[in-house]
C-alpha cells in the first residue's frame, strides 16, 4: 500500500500527535512527520458540541491499514479520471 509516495510499514511508535495551524494540519509519529492541508472551518455547516469535549480512540493496525487502503484507493481512482 502506498499513500502520498510513502510505504505503509508497521509502525514502531504508539503514539501519533496532530497539530492544526493556519489550515495545515501536522502528523507526527515517531520519526515520520506528514503536512497535510485542510479546510477552513466556515466552509463546513455548524454543529452543537458540547463545551470541555474530548476524543480519544485506539485502533488496530490492520484496521487502520485497511482505512488507509481504502482511501488511497479512492484517490486513485479519482485522479485517474483526469
Amino acid at each position: 500500500m502506498r499513500l502520498q509516495g510513502h510505504s505503509a510499514r508497521p509502525a514502531r511508535f504508539s503514539t501519533v500527535q496532530l497539530d492544526l495551524a493556519d489550515h495545515k494540519l501536522t502528523l507526527k509519529a515517531g520519526k515520520s512527520r506528514f503536512n497535510l492541508q485542510t479546510l477552513p472551518a466556515q466552509d463546513f455547516p455548524t454543529m452543537n458540541v458540547a463545551e470541555n469535549t474530548s476524543a480519544a480512540f485506539a485502533q488496530s493496525q490492520e484496521t487502520l491499514k485497511h482505512g488507509f487502503h481504502r482511501c488511497s484507493t479512492a484517490w486513485r481512482c479519482k485522479t485517474s479520471a483526469f
